[in-house]
């Protein structure tokens, strides 16, 4: 059987049904949209974190729960954007900090950013609407404690420049087990 839904054609099983409007599977994805596919099939998305017109820093907040997000190897993807330009900038910038849980202890890493406007290889100044970062990072989680993010935060001499985050954990297979990866967006 062949269903079409908004995301693409995908190849069910009769033991594949629909619950409301989460397709249940009892089994991986060979194929999405005529490609074959790898390991689990289809990466899922656990988490979500979408913020704009941060004017402050962002304490840790959770993106993964460690329910949702079990023992496995995680890709942190993350996208920051400065969206409104200062009067004067000054020394007016963000970064952003994931952290977890490992099988020794808790981690946090201040994540490395590729873009416009970046210094020091993980600060993003802002002010400037033309200044954007963004990178990835893989890190293998225990499942004991939440996937969580947090962002720096010095404004602008004059005005305000404004923050935006939106982070997405979505799982991987490198290593272990299963993985996620999570999204920053628009920091600024």
């Amino acid at each position: 059987m062949t269903i079409r839904e908004t995301l693409g054609t995908s190849s069910l099983r009769v033991r594949d049904f629909y619950l409301g409007r989460n397709l249940i599977m009892s089994g991986s994805a060979t194929t999405y949209n005529g490609k074959t596919t790898a390991g689990t099939g289809l990466a899922p998305i656990y988490g979500v974190v979408s913020v704009t017109g941060q004017t402050a820093a962002i304490a840790s907040s959770t993106l993964c729960t460690s329910t949702t997000c079990g023992a496995g190897q995680y890709i942190v993807n993350y996208y920051l954007d400065s969206t409104v330009a200062c009067t004067t900038a000054g020394s007016s910038a963000a970064s952003l900090t994931i952290g977890w849980t490992d099988e020794t202890n808790a981690k946090t890493f201040q994540v490395p950013m590729n873009g416009s406007g970046v210094s020091g290889g993980n600060s993003l100044a802002l002010g400037s609407t033309a200044n954007f970062a963004s990178g990835d990072i893989s890190l293998w989680s225990a499942g004991s404690a939440n996937i969580t993010y947090s962002t720096s935060y010095t404004g602008c001499t004059t005005g305000d420049g404004n923050v935006c985050v939106a982070c997405c954990a979505e799982a991987g297979s490198v290593g272990r087990t299963s993985g996620v990866g999570l999204q920053t967006s628009d920091l600024g």
